[in-house]
Order: structure tokens, then sequence, then C-alpha cells
């Protein structure tokens, strides 16, 4: 959080360059895909702090120096190992870095980008034993700690500790049947150990132990 934002006229334009490649295999008992991405930044637009406080926070002007670079990797899959239990699982991670100018100096350095999502995966089995669409499946998820931090993120200390977003690790139960031919009820029992977490960059925890009724309905 800043208390305002210093004008600055003659922005230049935002330039991005992305590449993305895909593979995918599918069998009868198994469904994986991997994914990579590259981003080019030239120009961006950058939020930097000014060095000086207003009303104890920092205020922050912009600029277009930010060059630099996003590179990111996503899993996704599902293995049967026998009828009626299978195994999924995702994970995601990226990096990147752009120039930044550090006032009042004015001098650049390069930086983590904004917010920098720290590596995530979740894994869990899946139980299908009947008929109904009935399935119970349970899900470990986390994050490791993330401690690479722009210069605006090593000043808002509202949204992101002073020594970045800790890790976490929670583990949830849900469970699902048809009631109805477009219609599915599900219980969730989620973060069953009660963990406190974060995801970086929100400024918020998430829920403690808690439980989610839904009643999805298709048209």
């Amino acid at each position: 959080m800043s208390v305002g934002t210093v004008p600055t006229p003659n922005l230049g334009v935002e330039k991005y360059v992305q590449l993305k490649a895909v593979a995918k295999a599918r069998g009868g008992r198994f469904d994986l895909q991997a994914s990579y991405g590259y981003t080019h930044v030239d120009g961006g637009i950058m939020v930097t702090p000014k060095g000086e406080l207003g009303g104890g926070l920092p205020v922050v002007t912009k600029s277009d120096s930010g060059d630099g670079f996003v590179s990111s990797v996503d899993l996704l899959g599902r293995v049967s190992l026998a009828d009626p239990v299978s195994f999924f699982g995702a994970a995601s991670w990226m990096e990147g870095s752009v120039d930044e100018v550090v006032l009042p100096q004015g001098n650049k350095v390069r930086s983590p980008i904004t917010p920098s999502t720290p590596p995530f995966a979740q894994l869990g089995p899946r139980v299908e034993p009947g008929p109904k669409g009935l399935h119970l499946e349970a899900q470990a998820r986390g994050a490791l700690r993330q401690d690479k931090l722009s210069l605006r993120d090593k000043t808002d200390v509202f949204r992101i500790p002073p020594r970045g977003t800790p890790g976490y690790l929670v583990f949830d139960l849900r469970a699902g049947a048809e009631v109805l031919r477009d219609a599915e009820i599900s219980l969730a029992l989620e973060n069953l150990t009660d963990e406190t977490c974060r995801i970086h960059g929100s400024g918020i925890h998430e829920p403690g132990f808690h439980f989610v009724l839904g009643l999805p309905v298709r048209f």
C-alpha cells in the first residue's frame, strides 16, 4: 500500500513477446501435460518507491524501465493404477526479473518481477467406488517460501511480510455424488491441520480449518 503515486508523463508503451510450448501424453490409464512459457518484456511500466514517506506510507512513481523476462513451467497429470483408484497432481514454477530504477539515485538494478509466484504443487489420490458419480479424494498442497522480492514488494509490508511470504503445506478431503441428472452435491474439508498460510502477494491469510458444502447445477 502506498500513500500516492507521483504523476509520470510521457511513459512509453509496454511490449511483450510470448512463446509457449505444450506437450501432452494420453493413454488408457494416464493423462499428462507439461508446458513451458517464456515472455520477453520491453519497457514494462514499473512502480518504484521514491524513498520518501507521506503519512507514514511510501510514495511511489512509475517508469518504463522494466526490461526483463518471465519463465514458467506447468505440470498436470492423472494416473490410474487400478480401478477405482487414481492419482492426480499439478505443479507450477515461475521465475523472472526486470530492471528497476532506484530512487533518488536513479541507477538501475535487476530485481525479481512482482508478484513472483513461488513453486507450488498439489498431489493426492481419488477413489470412484460406485455409480452416480460418487467420488472421494484427498490432497496435499503447498508452496515454498518466497523471499525474492522486487523493490516495491520490499516496502509493501501490508501485503508481504518483511522477510517474504512463508511456505506452507495443507491437507484437504473432498467427496461428491450426483443427486440429479445435472446436479451434484459436494463436501470439502479444507486445511485439516488448521495451518496459517498466505498466498504470496494476496495480503491476507487463507482460512484455517473449514468446510465447504456445494450443490453445482449444470444447464
